[in-house]
């Protein structure tokens, strides 16, 4: 019996433990990839990118093939895509990290770019067709929701600011430095304070909510390796989720609640 169970030990412990992640590579061609979100369908994935040395176009692919179509919107990048189907599109200049740039509406399938504002620097859709936009203006950022009313403003920069699937709240990275990317998570909530989540990252970037765990999923490291995926829940308790081989921004998460499918940008280590 001592070594029955000497041999069952052994063999539990060489089992190879099955990966909780996998990632599947769904565009090959050489460039930069700006931005992605998944389609309301939660399986198609929309993208800006410029491809070998092209201009910024926006891009719709599947997983399941590995061509993409192009979808035109030349020198926009693509910013959040509403439950709707609405895209949010942004128009910058090499003074973008500044000033802001300007922020377009258009359908998904089709028509001509309809500007919302200026001076923007990052923006999300509600759930009810409402967005969250970061303004520079003054020498400062501020976050306002819906756009006009401020509910958030730093002397540094704000990016990647997502709504909850419930519209009731919003997490965003704070940057105390302009143009360097240490950062603090923070969340806004329905009753009109910030609160601090999590802090000490020294590359943060990219952020989404889990549309079925209340959490808030982010891409940073604590110090110069490259970034993992962290899940972070409203109470803030933090927990690591995945690594990878790359440098890997989060993008978005599906919202079928079916399971968890992220859209990352990952590009190979320098």
């Amino acid at each position: 019996m001592l070594a029955a169970l000497t041999i069952t030990t052994v063999l539990a412990i060489r089992r190879p433990v099955e990966p909780s992640h996998h990632f599947r590579q769904v565009t090959f061609r050489r460039g930069q990839v700006w931005g992605a979100r998944f389609a309301p369908d939660g399986k198609a994935i929309l993208y800006t990118a410029n491809w070998d040395n092209g201009p910024r176009r926006l891009f719709l692919t599947n997983p399941v093939s590995p061509e993409s179509r192009q979808l035109g919107f030349e020198d926009f990048r693509l910013v959040s895509v509403s439950p709707t189907g609405e895209l949010a599109l942004m128009a910058f200049d090499g003074t973008m990290p500044i000033t802001g740039g300007a922020l377009s509406r258009v359908p998904m399938n089709g028509g001509a770019p309809a500007a919302i504002d200026h001076n923007i620097t990052s923006a999300d859709w509600s759930p009810d067709g409402r967005l969250a936009i970061v303004r520079a203006t003054d020498g400062a950022y501020q976050l306002e929701f819906p756009i006009g009313t401020v509910i958030y403003k730093t002397a540094g920069s704000i990016g990647s600011v997502r709504v909850s699937p419930t519209g009731d709240r919003i997490a965003f990275i704070e940057h105390p430095v302009r143009h360097d990317n240490r950062g603090s998570i923070q969340l806004f909530d329905i009753g009109g304070h910030v609160r601090l989540l999590s802090d000490g990252w020294t590359n943060a970037g990219g952020i989404a909510w889990h549309p079925a765990r209340n959490e808030i999923w982010f891409s940073a490291s604590h110090d110069d390796s490259p970034k993992s995926l962290w899940a972070l829940t409203p109470s803030g308790k933090l927990e690591q989720v995945a690594q990878a081989a790359g440098m890997m921004t989060l993008r978005d998460i599906a919202g079928d609640g079916v399971r968890s499918r992220c859209s990352t940008t990952i590009s190979p280590r320098p």
